[in-house]
């Protein structure tokens, strides 16, 4: 996809987001909802590119355990 239509398209999705109180957990539908208003407005050219799943790029893994990143083994005294 065109990175300035990508921006464009997640600029869009923001400022929806944050008009409706910044729902959690809707990244992929206000991405929609961005994509069609742009393709309304003729933003898109030609082809509408494909839905990206945004919620993955914020997520974060979890720290492993203390035990885990030694290996499972703790340090014993």
């Amino acid at each position: 996809m065109d990175q300035d239509l990508e921006a464009r398209i997640r600029t869009r999705a923001y400022e929806l987001w944050e008009q409706d109180a910044s729902p959690e957990g809707k990244a992929d539908e206000y991405w929609e909802k961005a994509l069609r208003q742009l393709e309304a407005e003729g933003q898109l050219g030609e082809s509408a590119p494909p839905p990206v799943d945004q919620s993955a790029k914020r997520r974060t893994a979890d720290p492993l355990p203390e035990d885990a990143q030694e290996g499972g083994q703790r340090a014993r005294s």
